[in-house]
């Protein structure tokens, strides 16, 4: 899919133990024509991608919750677990990064991960 109009991408990554058949990542590519790719990785690598249209309403929520995660973010520190990336873009450029790490405890962000997997379709990861 052409990036031009890509408003999101985000990542959430397991930072546990990893053996066979397990879930090694997510990632959400969110465009402004309201298109969303999603990857999941298993297995050491296997990926399977997901093309999917999601709704005005849901994008504009998708797009508050990160709005909202810039004001609130910080730094979680933990042990285990999964890890998310955000990346927002506008006009191809880079307005706002949130780095690799954990989000426990910041409620905007714990809502997104849920948000993003049921409008992705898949069950959601503990997290």
């Amino acid at each position: 899919m052409d990036n031009e109009n890509l408003v999101l991408k985000i990542k959430h990554n397991n930072w546990g133990e990893i053996g066979p058949n397990t879930w090694q990542g997510t990632e959400w590519k969110i465009y402004g024509d309201l298109k969303m790719e999603v990857f999941l990785t298993v297995n050491f690598g296997d990926r399977k991608k997901k093309q999917t249209k999601i709704s005005q309403k849901d994008f504009d929520y998708i797009l508050s919750l990160i709005k909202q995660s810039e004001k609130d973010d910080k730094k979680v520190e933990a042990l285990d677990g999964s890890v998310w990336e955000i990346k927002r873009y506008q006009d191809k450029t880079l307005i706002w990064e949130r780095k690799i790490g954990y989000i426990y405890g910041i409620k905007s962000l714990e809502t997104l991960a849920g948000v993003l997997y049921k409008v992705a379709g898949l069950k959601e990861i503990r997290w």
